[in-house]
């Protein structure tokens, strides 16, 4: 009994002691100190929501404060190409360069040589040229004086060489003549013989009341005989491209006393790129006209050659026409009408045309002859 009273002693000391170490523990007054340690470690997660550390996403989101930086960065090389697009304006220099030919050209014309690019000289010359044409002589129907000349041994019986500088060989028994824009110059040292030759000028972009452009050197005629062959040297440009018609050469006659009509004109084509000399009858009566070509000789071009024609006057059929370049015969026109009803022939060289290039276009002529025989081709 003694041992069990023991036994509920112990019992109700070892509830007391229970009892006392969990009543702390159901408020929140009476912590213990060691609890207090430890429960701020636990509330220390909050401290682990350093989430916000995380949010570490401003510094990704950094990124597209770089990729506007990049975008600049291509845009600046964009702006560059501005230097770029500039290189064409630097192409108006280049331009300039042909500008500067011209200049190479007058240098040239200042001591020709045998072959130069003598555009230069001629287009020029032709403005001092327009005093002395500016008063054209109508072409007369009156004989010149000195029309019967005695022939030479070589049995030429007018020629003009211009060494007097001037056209005085000419207007001895013709004159210059001119439609639009045609004038002349006398050229030197470009010459066939000695120290002067004379420039043809036309410019086809010039107003003219004919709608054509002509430089004329005539010869009237008035000559005793029947038949007599006519001789000149040209000189033709290489940059020279004819358009529809180019004449450089012709016989016309008149009839009544009127205007003189062409009967049978040289007309300078092109044909493949090469210039050819043909021959036209009556050009400007499309019903009695006739062509005849060749395609055998080319016109030689920065360079003197010459032209003879043959021309047996005849009103009835019974003329003849024979045309040589140089030294080869390119037409032998027989059985043809040569003049009209007044038997006058006015023979001309010249540089005429309706369109041409380039323009203006200067041609070349030099040691013009009439004579009863065929000169020797050096003449």
């Amino acid at each position: 009994m003694k041992t069990l009273k023991i036994a509920v002693i112990l019992l109700v000391l070892l509830f007391t002691q229970a009892y006392s170490f969990v009543a702390p523990r159901m408020g929140d007054h009476n912590l213990f100190p060691g609890d207090k340690h430890k429960e701020p470690t636990r509330t220390f997660t909050p401290t682990k929501t350093n989430t916000p550390t995380r949010t570490l996403p401003p510094t990704k989101t950094y990124t597209p404060t770089t990729s506007p930086t990049k975008t600049p960065t291509r845009g600046v090389t964009l702006t560059a190409t501005p230097t770029k697009a500039f290189t064409p304006s630097a192409s108006p220099t280049k331009v300039f360069t042909p500008s500067a030919t011209p200049t190479k050209a007058i240098t040239q014309t200042a001591t020709l040589s045998a072959t130069p690019t003598r555009g230069v000289t001629p287009t020029v010359t032709p403005t001092n040229a327009l005093t002395q044409t500016a008063t054209p002589t109508p072409t007369p129907t009156a004989t010149p004086t000195n029309a019967n000349p005695s022939p030479t041994a070589d049995g030429t019986i007018w020629k003009a060489g211009f060494e007097t500088g001037d056209l005085s060989e000419i207007k001895a028994v013709g004159n210059f003549q001119n439609q639009g824009s045609g004038t002349y110059s006398m050229v030197s040292p470009l010459a066939h013989s000695g120290k002067y030759s004379v420039g043809l000028t036309i410019d086809t972009t010039a107003p003219s009341d004919t709608g054509s452009h002509a430089a004329y050197l005539f010869h009237y005629g008035g000559l005793p005989e029947n038949a007599y062959y006519y001789s000149a040297w040209f000189y033709i440009p290489s940059t020279a491209k004819p358009g529809e018609w180019w004449v450089i050469y012709q016989w016309k006659s008149t009839s009544g006393g009127n205007q003189s009509e062409p009967m049978y004109v040289l007309d300078i084509g092109q044909t493949n790129g090469k210039l050819y000399l043909y021959l036209a009858y009556a050009p400007n009566k499309p019903e009695i006209s006739q062509y005849y070509e060749q395609l055998s000789v080319a016109v030689p071009t920065d360079k003197w050659f010459r032209v003879t024609g043959y021309y047996l006057k005849s009103m009835n059929n019974t003329g003849q026409v024979i045309i040589w370049q140089d030294n080869q015969e390119l037409f032998n026109v027989k059985n043809a009408t040569t003049v009209l009803s007044d038997n006058t022939v006015h023979w001309s060289v010249n540089n005429y045309a309706k369109a041409i290039n380039p323009n203006p276009l200067t041609i070349y002529v030099d040691d013009l002859a009439i004579s009863k025989t065929l000169l020797p081709w050096d003449k």
